[in-house]
């Protein structure tokens, strides 16, 4: 079955998160909604993952301050998945999130948290990737860049255009970094199964993920 775009600009992948991502009033979305894809958007109530049937933690890291200070110093694992030996991790993630969700375009985004709790998109973009589903460019290093401030989270997503899947990189207060995957149960659960993830409450046998993987 052919599968339905209903994000196909930029600016409605910002109105989709802005709508559907964050908790506001009806009066604020269609003031958001006439804002470009560039804006700066902002919600008193802060940024909230929501209206996904089910979602999985893959990745989550205790930290020593900021990312330069926990690669020296080191930070404590507590979710983690493995790749065969030779992989890059990271691009590992994106070739099995590709193959589970047929090669679907996405956007990337990037939301900051302020002190007080009021969650801001910082700009929303068309994602490019490699023919093995490797994204060209990737923004991780705006967690540097556009860091949040001290006591906010800072947040960069990868939503899929048909609005069914959502890929989140959290950073919480120098404190927390976290990977988790939005969507339905079958692609959750799937993620983690072929990446081996361990730590996250999921029920599911490695010989079942080698199976998956084989199919793939």
């Amino acid at each position: 079955m052919r599968r339905i775009t209903v994000l196909d600009s930029a600016e409605k992948a910002k109105d989709f998160i802005a709508t559907r991502l964050f908790t506001k009033t009806k009066a604020a979305h269609k003031s958001l909604a006439k804002l470009p894809a560039t804006a700066k958007l902002s919600s008193p109530e802060g940024f909230a993952v929501q209206d996904f049937e089910s979602s999985a933690t893959i990745f989550r890291a205790r930290l020593n301050g900021c990312f330069v200070s926990s690669l020296i110093n080191g930070s404590r694992l507590e979710v983690d998945f493995t790749v065969q030996q030779g992989r890059e991790k990271q691009a590992e993630v994106f070739r099995w999130l590709a193959k589970l969700t047929g090669q679907e375009s996405a956007y990337w985004f990037y939301v900051r948290d302020s002190a007080g709790g009021e969650g801001s998109i910082s700009w929303v973009k068309q994602a490019r990737f490699e023919t093995s589903g490797e994204p060209i460019n990737s923004p991780f290093q705006a967690f540097e860049t556009e860091p949040a401030v001290i006591g906010g989270g800072a947040y960069l997503g990868l939503l899929g255009a048909s609005g069914n899947w959502l890929l989140l990189c959290s950073h919480y207060c120098e404190e927390e970094f976290e990977i988790a995957i939005h969507g339905s149960e079958r692609v959750c659960r799937d993620l983690c199964r072929l990446l081996k993830c361990s730590g996250t409450g999921l029920d599911f046998d490695l010989s079942e993920a080698e199976e998956s993987d084989s199919a793939l």
